[in-house]
C-alpha cells in the first residue's frame, strides 16, 4: 500500500478542552439537543421553553463508556445530530454549549469517518470580525475552515491518484500525555490551460439588505474581477433576485467582456429577498447552457437573508442536490460583516448541498484571491464525493477525537455508500484535519491507516477507494515539528479559543501566537492575516475575561 508523504513521516497529537459549540434556535432545537446529548433522554414540553431563549447549558452526564463508545451508539447520536442540524435555523439569538463529546476508545470503535471540507468562510469572516473590534459568534467558528484557509507545504501527488496523504504528530503543547495528529490531503493541480470550459451563472442578491458598501458594491467589484479572469470559451449569465428574480444577462461568451461588465454595473438594490425564486431561475438558466464535460457552476453572492417564499436552506436542498448530481454545482460567496442580517448557516449549507465551496468576501483583496488567484481550483474539480476514514490500530492507539468537522462526520457504513454525498476537492486544494490521540504507554507500531474514497470529475464516474498506511509519524515535541505542522496547530487553537473551547483563553492565545510566529511566512497573505488575528483576539477578549 502507498505510504504518506516522506516530509511528514514523523508524529501524532491532541488538545484538551475542545468542547464543540453550536448556535441553536427555536424550542424544537432546544428540546432535541437535550435528547441527543444527555445520558438519559430528557423530555421537554415545548410550551415550557421560551420561543426566544438566550442560553442553555446541557447537562454533561454521560452514559457508561462502553455504551457511549459502541459503533451503534455513535451512529445513533450521529443521525440525531444530522436531524438536529436540519431542524435548526439561523435566526435565533445566543449560543448553546453542547456537552463535549468524549474521546472514543479505539478498542470499542476503531473507525472515524468524515466528509472533506474546503470551505474557508469561517476563518475569513472571523478575522474580519476581530479586526472590527468584535468577537465572532461561537456558532460561526468552525475549526476545519480555519485549518483549510491557511496553506501548508504539502507535496503534490506523484502518481495517478488525485490526492496525496500527509501525516504528522507531536505531543500537545497543552497536555504532553496527548498527541495531536494532523492528517493533510493535497489535491493534484490542473494547469489553467487544461481547465475545461466553464459556464457560470452569477446569482446576485439585490435586495435592500445588500445596499451597504461591503455588500452589493463589493459584489460588483468582485464579479468584474472574475469576468476578467475568464477565457473566451467560458460563458457568463447573470440572474438577480429581490422581490422577484430577473434574468439580467443570458449566457454570454466571456469574449464579450464589455457586455458582461455593463450588466454588472447596472445592478442596484431594492425590495425584499426572494432567494428561493432566484435559485430556481439561476439553475434553469444554467441547465439550458449545461454541456457534459464542461464546468457548470452557479455562483451565489448574498448575505444569506431570505424573507419572501421559502427561507430555510432545507427547502432548497432536494433541488440543489439534484442539479449537483447532474454536474451543475453551486459556490456561495458571503458579503456583509455588519447589519445583523447575515445568515452564515444558510450560505454554508447551500454550498454543501450544491457540491461547491463557501467563501466570505470582506474586501477587494479577498475577492482578488478567491475569484482571481484561486479561480482554477474553485472551478476545476479533481475529486468528487471525497470521504476519509481513519482505521486506528487499537494496540497502539488508546483513544482518539476528531477536532472540528462537526457537521461533516459520517456513519462508518456511509464510507462505502455512494448514495451518501460528500465534499468536492478542486485543483490544488488542501484539506487538513486534527485528531487528539492518546497512545498506549510503551507500545510501538503503526497508528493505523487512512482510507480514501472519491470519484473522478463527471456525474457518471464510479467511486475509487484506496488505503494509505499511517505508520508512526511522531516527533518528540511540537518544537521539533515542521513549521507547517506548528502553523496548523496554532490555527486550530485560535479557532478553539474563539469558539470558547480552549481555556484559559488569554494564556492559550499567548502560547498559540508564539507558535504561529515561529512558523508563519510573512510573505504569505493568509499567514499575515492569522498573525494579525491573534493580536485582534487579545484586544477583544481581554476586556471580556477581565470583567468575569
Amino acid at each position: 500500500m502507498p505510504g504518506i508523504a516522506p516530509e511528514d513521516r514523523r508524529r501524532a497529537p491532541r488538545l484538551r478542552g475542545l468542547a464543540p459549540w453550536l448556535a441553536l434556535t427555536g424550542a424544537a432545537g432546544a428540546a432535541l439537543v437535550a435528547y441527543v446529548t444527555t445520558a438519559e433522554p430528557q423530555v421537554f414540553e415545548l410550551e415550557t421553553i421560551p420561543d426566544r431563549f438566550v442560553r442553555m447549558e446541557v447537562p454533561t452526564a454521560a452514559p457508561e463508556p462502553a455504551a457511549w463508545r459502541s459503533p451503534a451508539r455513535k451512529d445513533e447520536v450521529l443521525q440525531k445530530g444530522k436531524l438536529l442540524a436540519k431542524l435548526v435555523g439561523t435566526t435565533g439569538e445566543g449560543d448553546l454549549m453542547m456537552a463535549h463529546d468524549p474521546a472514543t476508545d479505539a478498542g470499542e470503535d476503531g473507525l472515524s469517518t468524515f466528509s472533506v471540507d474546503v470551505d474557508t468562510a469561517s476563518f475569513t469572516r472571523s478575522v474580519a470580525t476581530l479586526a472590527a473590534g468584535q468577537a465572532p459568534p461561537h456558532r460561526e467558528v468552525r475549526v476545519e475552515e480555519f485549518l483549510n484557509a491557511v496553506p501548508y507545504d504539502y507535496d503534490l501527488p506523484t502518481g495517478d491518484r488525485p490526492l496525496q496523504v500527509h501525516a504528522l504528530a507531536a505531543p500537545s503543547p497543552f497536555d504532553p500525555a496527548v498527541h495531536l495528529l494532523r492528517i493533510g490531503l493535497q489535491a493534484a493541480e490542473v494547469p489553467e490551460a487544461q481547465r475545461k470550459p466553464a459556464h457560470l451563472t452569477f446569482l446576485v442578491d439585490t435586495s435592500c439588505s445588500m445596499a451597504s458598501d461591503d455588500k452589493l458594491p463589493l459584489v460588483q467589484d468582485s464579479l468584474h474581477l472574475l469576468a476578467d479572469q475568464l477565457r473566451d470559451d467560458d460563458t457568463v449569465a447573470l440572474v438577480t433576485y429581490a422581490g422577484s428574480s430577473e434574468v439580467v444577462l443570458d449566457p454570454t461568451s466571456a469574449a464579450q467582456r464589455d457586455r458582461i461588465h455593463a450588466a454588472i454595473d447596472a445592478l442596484s438594490s431594492s425590495g425584499g429577498t426572494a432567494m428561493a425564486q432566484g435559485v430556481v431561475t439561476a439553475y434553469e438558466l444554467a441547465l439550458a447552457r449545461h454541456q457534459e464535460g464542461h464546468i457548470s457552476r452557479v455562483i451565489l453572492a448574498s448575505d444569506g437573508d431570505a424573507n419572501i417564499g421559502p427561507s430555510h436552506h432545507g427547502d432548497l436542498t432536494p433541488m440543489i442536490a439534484a442539479y449537483a448530481d447532474r454536474g451543475i454545482t453551486l459556490t456561495s460567496l458571503g458579503f456583509g460583516l455588519g447589519g445583523g442580517s447575515y445568515r452564515d448557516t444558510m450560505m454554508e449549507q447551500l454550498a454543501n448541498d450544491g457540491d461547491g465551496a463557501y467563501a466570505f468576501v470582506p474586501d477587494l483583496e479577498e475577492a482578488a484571491d478567491v475569484l482571481g488567484a484561486q479561480l482554477t481550483g474553485t472551478l476545476q474539480v479533481v475529486a468528487r464525493d471525497v470521504k476519509v476514514q481513519v482505521a486506528w490500530n487499537a494496540e497502539v492507539v488508546k483513544s482518539y477525537r476528531l477536532v472540528g468537522y462537526d457537521n461533516r462526520r459520517l456513519a462508518d457504513e456511509d464510507f462505502a455508500d455512494d448514495a451518501v454525498d460528500a465534499g468536492e476537492v478542486g485543483s490544488g486544494h488542501q484539506v487538513s484535519a486534527l485528531y487528539e490521540v492518546v497512545l498506549h504507554d510503551g507500545v510501538e507500531g503503526a497508528l493505523g491507516e487512512v482510507r480514501l474514497r472519491a470519484k473522478r470529475p463527471g456525474p457518471e464516474s464510479p467511486s475509487e477507494a484506496w488505503t494509505v498506511d499511517l505508520g508512526r509519524p511522531l516527533v518528540a515535541s511540537v518544537e521539533d515539528a515542521s513549521p507547517s505542522y506548528r502553523l496548523a496547530v496554532a490555527t486550530a487553537g485560535l479557532a478553539q479559543v474563539l469558539g470558547g473551547q480552549l481555556h484559559p483563553p488569554l494564556l492559550r492565545l499567548r502560547d498559540l501566537e508564539d507558535l504561529a510566529r515561529g512558523a508563519a511566512n510573512p510573505e504569505e497573505r493568509r499567514h499575515r492575516q492569522l498573525l494579525l488575528a491573534f493580536g485582534d483576539a487579545r484586544k477583544v477578549l481581554t476586556p471580556r475575561v477581565a470583567s468575569r
